[in-house]
């Protein structure tokens, strides 16, 4: 049996080129899990005080085309009509919404549809009206919280892959490397 002898290196102490290569190869290393699940947690909570309920979030990003985030639930009548009370007119009880999978391989804010119908046998085409409005009104506001749940994630995603929090994580586990950058 032979002993080795090397020496071990914070990475503050190696040469700035093996510092550029060691971040690369590390550059996923707090996102090798599920990174996202408090912030869906987070957002979950969010969208049913905004009457959206038992959402199921989805997501996939975040540079290429089709990322995105999307959710799936409940829509909760009452809530949304205190949201937009300019629908105030339109019966609860008569409204029907949902939201649609338009498409199970995307998750961008397009790929789920609020739709749903306003107990069309007693309606007039005034209240059809006002009620595609509200429906439309209802989706938007579904596009815009997509939105916010994207940015917040992908704003997440960023911090979690830069330079500043993967040299956070060395530092925190004692990562110890040699002259070339392999972690020991």
């Amino acid at each position: 049996m032979r002993v080795l002898e090397i020496n071990a290196y914070t990475f503050g102490e190696l040469s700035e080129k093996v510092q550029e290569r060691v971040l690369e190869k590390f550059r996923d290393m707090n996102v090798d899990y599920e990174w996202y699940e408090n912030t869906k947690e987070i957002w979950t909570k969010k969208l049913k005080e905004n009457g959206f309920l038992n959402a199921k979030i989805e997501f996939s990003g975040f540079h290429s085309q089709g990322d995105g985030a999307s959710f799936t639930g409940e829509i909760d009548i009452q809530k949304m009509i205190d949201t937009f009370p300019e629908f105030k007119s339109l019966e609860v009880d008569k409204i029907n919404l949902g939201i649609l999978d338009l498409n199970g391989r995307y998750y961008h804010s397009h790929s789920k549809k609020v739709t749903g119908d306003y107990d069309e046998w007693d309606i007039d085409k005034e209240g059809d009206t006002l009620f595609e409005s509200f429906k439309d009104a209802v989706e938007q506001f579904r596009q815009d919280l997509c939105q916010d749940i994207y940015a917040e994630l992908q704003k997440e995603y960023e911090y979690l892959t830069s330079d500043e929090c993967i040299i956070e994580s060395f530092s925190m586990n004692n990562y110890e490397f040699n002259v070339y950058g392999e972690h020991i």
